[in-house]
C-alpha cells in the first residue's frame, strides 16, 4: 500500500473534495489547502491533481526527515539540495519514488559545464521510470502553491516579530523562484513528445475498431459499440475525456446536428463519485451526418439493450447500464494497445492531437 492516497468526499450538497491521506486519515494542512482550493471554485478534478502533487511533495519531505512547520518555527524553510531532490522526485512514477535514497546518500549536483550541456538536458527524451515534462510541470506548478500557501498560513501563526515573519516569507519566495527555474518548458513540440497519429495509423483504427473486424479486442456487443463510436468522437469532435463523458442524450441535437458541450460540476444527478468534467467553456460542437448515424444506433440499440440504461441521462455506460466512469474509460484503451503494435501509443489524450493535426491540414489545403 502506498504511503499516501487520495480519498474523494461527497458532501451532501453533492461537492465532491478529494483529500490526501495516510494511515492516520486526511493529512491536515494539505485538507486546508483542498478547502481553500475549494473555496476559490476550484473543479473537483483540479483539487486532486492538486493533491497528487502534494503527494509525491510529502514523500519527498518524509524520506528526507524534513518537517516545514519545525523548519519555520526555527526560521529556516528548504535547502537549495533540497529543493532540487523535489524537483528530481516531481519527474518521477510513483513506484520509483519509494527506491529514492535519503538526504544523507544524495550527491550535490555537478555544475553545467557549457552552454551547449545545459540546452541537451533541457531537452533530452525522457528516461525508463520518469513521467512527460508536462506532468512534471503540472506537479511543480501545484508543488509551488501548496508550498506558498504553507509558509504564508505559518508565518502568520507565528508568535515573533514582523521582521523574522519577513524573513521566512521572503525565504518562501526564493524557493518558489529555484522550483519555478527548474520547471520544464510545457510549450513546442521537442524531441521525443507524441505527436497526433500518421494517416496510415488512422486508417488502421478505424477498421480495427468496427465491431465485426477480426482485430477488434474487446468481447461484448455492447463494448463493441460503445467503444467504436468513443474512438470516432474524439477524431471528429477533439472533445476531452471529461466531456466526452458528461454528454447525455439530450445533448444530441440530430435535427439541427449539432451537439451540447456542457459543464455541470458537483451535478446532483451523476452518481459517480470521480465526476467528469471538461476545462474549457460550454460550446455547441457540429456533428456529421455519419456520426449521428453512429450515436443513433448506439443509443436505440446496443445501449437500449441493458435495461438500467434506459433511464440513464448519459450518453455513454457500462455493462452495468451506470455512467461510463472515468477509470472504466481508461481502462478500454488497453485492449486497443494490445491489439497490433501501430496502435500501442493510442490513448484518448492522442485523439485530441490528431483532431488538431486533421483540422490543420484540412485549413492548410483549402489556402
Amino acid at each position: 500500500m502506498p504511503n499516501f492516497w487520495i480519498k474523494t468526499v461527497l458532501t451532501e450538497t453533492g461537492e465532491r473534495l478529494p483529500l490526501l491521506c495516510s494511515a492516520d486519515g486526511p493529512l491536515f494542512e494539505p485538507t486546508l489547502f483542498a478547502v481553500s482550493l475549494r473555496a476559490k471554485s476550484s473543479a473537483a478534478n483540479t483539487i486532486q491533481q492538486a493533491m497528487r502533487s502534494v503527494a509525491v511533495l510529502q514523500q519527498t519531505l518524509d524520506r528526507l526527515g524534513i518537517d516545514l512547520n519545525q523548519r519555520i518555527q526555527q526560521g529556516k524553510y528548504l535547502t537549495l539540495n533540497e529543493v532540487n531532490q523535489v524537483v528530481a522526485d516531481a519527474k518521477l512514477q510513483a513506484g520509483e519514488l519509494d527506491k529514492q535514497p535519503g538526504l544523507a546518500t544524495i550527491s550535490k549536483p555537478r555544475k553545467v559545464l557549457s552552454l551547449e550541456q545545459a540546452r541537451l538536458n533541457k531537452t533530452r527524451t525522457r528516461a525508463p521510470g520518469e513521467v512527460s515534462s508536462n506532468t512534471t510541470a503540472i506537479r511543480l506548478f501545484y508543488i509551488r502553491a501548496y508550498l506558498n500557501w504553507h509558509i504564508q498560513v505559518r508565518a502568520l501563526r507565528l508568535d515573533t516579530s514582523l521582521a523574522m515573519r519577513a524573513d521566512i516569507l521572503e525565504l518562501g519566495k526564493l524557493v518558489d523562484k529555484a522550483i519555478r527555474e527548474k520547471t520544464p518548458s510545457t510549450t513546442g513540440n521537442s524531441k521525443g513528445e507524441r505527436l497526433g497519429l500518421i494517416v496510415e495509423a488512422q486508417e488502421l483504427l478505424l477498421q480495427v475498431i468496427e465491431p465485426n473486424h477480426p482485430l477488434n479486442p474487446w468481447a461484448s456487443p455492447h463494448a463493441k459499440e460503445r467503444n467504436s463510436l468513443i474512438v470516432h468522437v474524439l477524431l471528429e469532435l477533439g472533445v476531452r475525456r471529461g466531456e466526452l463523458l458528461g454528454i447525455r442524450t439530450s445533448d444530441i441535437r440530430a435535427q439541427s446536428q449539432e451537439v451540447n458541450i456542457e459543464l455541470r460540476p458537483d451535478d446532483k444527478d451523476d452518481p459517480r463519485l470521480y465526476e467528469p468534467n471538461g476545462k474549457t467553456k460550454d460550446r455547441i460542437l457540429a456533428v456529421s451526418t455519419q456520426l449521428l448515424r453512429r450515436i443513433a444506433s448506439y443509443v436505440q440499440g446496443a445501449r437500449y439493450d441493458i435495461r438500467p440504461a434506459r433511464k440513464n441521462p448519459f450518453l455513454l455506460v457500462a455493462s452495468t447500464g451506470e455512467p461510463l466512469s472515468i477509470s472504466g474509460f481508461n481502462k478500454l484503451f488497453t485492449p486497443l494497445q494490445d491489439s497490433t503494435p501501430e496502435l500501442k501509443m493510442v490513448i484518448p489524450h492522442l485523439m485530441r492531437h490528431t483532431f488538431n493535426d486533421n483540422m490543420v491540414e484540412e485549413l492548410e489545403s483549402r489556402s
